[in-house]
């Protein structure tokens, strides 16, 4: 038999077992192939290989059914997935659109909707949405209404159902006090921002540093350091009853812990001054734990450095991300060689990636290392991409350069990390006073320069 009687249902089984490269080139090359195109199972099928196996997350927003989604929408989702692996898997990706968006004011933080042309900025006071395609500012809230309050958005992403977006915020005072704000994109044409939870009946303390906040469908919870004691707190409040609970961890997580709530489990990690091992904490809420008060603690074995890089400096760039089958740490930290070593000092820079399962155990270590300095970093949505930014040498006067970069870590089929250079076109990217934000899913990068005056520009680069 020809190959171009076989039936179409076999071609199908086929392309189960091709690269995916080479099942894109055959749609083109090859007429038998090119039949493909108008099913619909092979566009979910690609989708489906694109997620499981390569872990590339599809570039449409979180909760959508994509069954239901018709065969051209398919189509255009997988290619988009393509070309942004490819781009993204170059030496230096090339931006295929980059916008400007006028900003009235300068924000602190940005909170990228994945899967979506939205964005939330954060003056601490206020947060106003944005669409980056038309740059319209969309709605705008006032987080207190006397304006007394300074809040943080929570480093772990928002909770997200079908059109909606739940951001989790705490106070930045002495004053305990949560809220949520939703973002409810399910009309286009009416796209809101309103506060839905508020509890200001939190423990009065004194705390050192930033509390971390992380919220699902049931609860909220809130992870910080008490500035007395210097040891860690854990206090949630499942919404059905609105009782502010308090876990004493017994363990020093710094002055910037990070939290993440995950299958009602809540996944804590930070990073003490003290030579304690690396430990995340995870607290299980559920009544019938077997750890003392749920707190079971995760040891991670971190090889160590070379005996010559005796001073270890860990940033503050701490992040917990969710995974299929378990969470990934992501922090990055820069080593310096000892002060006995001939020559002038070398600094060392890594990001490092610890895969941990749901049943608590270490499954990957993977430690990438920078040749020059990061001086900023952030973490997608997955864990497994880290935009950065490094420091080159001149670096100051007309002829300074710093690079915008993406570290990609894959875990199949043996771990390891790789670095791509981002082009920013005609934008030259200073290492300081500078807010990014990545969306992996669209494959757009946001930069914002502050001390720009009072207003400011965003820049969005799409790789896709």
């Amino acid at each position: 038999m020809k190959f171009i009687d076989v039936h179409e249902d076999i071609i199908l089984e086929v392309t189960r077992f091709l690269d995916l490269h080479d099942s894109f080139n055959f749609l083109v090359t090859c007429s038998t192939f090119a039949s493909l195109l108008s099913f619909k199972d092979f566009w979910l099928k690609t989708l489906d290989r694109l997620q499981t196996v390569l872990m590339l997350p599809l570039p449409c927003p979180v909760g959508v059914n994509i069954d239901e989604m018709t065969t051209d929408a398919l189509r255009k989702m997988a290619i988009h997935a393509y070309s942004l692996r490819k781009s993204w898997s170059s030496e230096c990706a090339i931006p295929v659109s980059i916008q400007r968006i006028s900003l009235d004011d300068e924000y602190k933080q940005i909170c990228v909707i994945p899967g979506t042309n939205i964005v939330v900025t954060s003056d601490y006071k206020r947060l106003s949405c944005w669409h980056t395609q038309s740059g319209a500012c969309l709605d705008v809230i006032q987080l207190d209404e006397d304006n007394t309050k300074t809040f943080i958005i929570g480093k772990t992403p928002p909770f997200h159902l079908c059109g909606q977006s739940f951001i989790s915020l705490s106070c930045y005072n002495r004053n305990y006090s949560l809220i949520v704000v939703t973002l409810d994109y399910r009309n286009p044409d009416d796209i809101t921002l309103r506060k839905t939870y508020s509890n200001s009946r939190w423990p009065r303390c004194e705390f050192i540093g930033v509390p971390d906040v992380a919220l699902n469908d049931t609860m909220i919870g809130m992870v910080f350091t008490h500035s007395a004691e210097n040891l860690s707190i854990l206090m949630y409040c499942k919404f059905s009853d609105n009782i502010v609970r308090e876990v004493p961890l017994r363990i020093r997580l710094g002055s910037d812990p990070v939290c993440l709530l995950k299958n009602g489990d809540f996944y804590l990690y930070g990073q003490d001054k003290s030579e304690e091992p690396s430990t995340v904490i995870r607290v299980c809420t559920d009544d019938c734990s077997h750890s003392p008060n749920g707190v079971e603690r995760i040891t991670l074995d971190i090889p160590s450095l070379p005996p010559v890089y005796s001073t270890l400096h860990v940033v503050s760039d701490l992040q917990l991300r969710s995974t299929l089958n378990g969470v990934i740490l992501v922090e990055r930290k820069m080593s310096r060689t000892s002060l006995s070593v001939p020559g002038p000092a070398q600094i060392c820079a890594h990001v490092h990636f610890s895969a941990i399962s749901d049943n608590a155990s270490q499954t990957a270590f993977v430690s990438y290392e920078h040749p020059l300095n990061i001086a900023h970093s952030v973490v997608g949505d997955s864990g497994r991409f880290v935009a950065i930014i490094d420091m080159e040498l001149p670096r100051h006067g007309p002829n300074k350069k710093n690079n915008l970069g993406l570290v990609h870590y894959i875990s199949q089929p043996t771990p390891h990390a790789r670095f791509h250079k981002l082009d920013t076109g005609d934008l030259k990217v200073n290492f300081y006073n500078i807010v990014v934000a990545l969306d992996e899913t669209l494959g757009v990068v946001y930069v914002q320069h502050l001390g720009m005056g009072t207003h400011s520009t965003l820049h969005v680069f799409s790789y896709a």
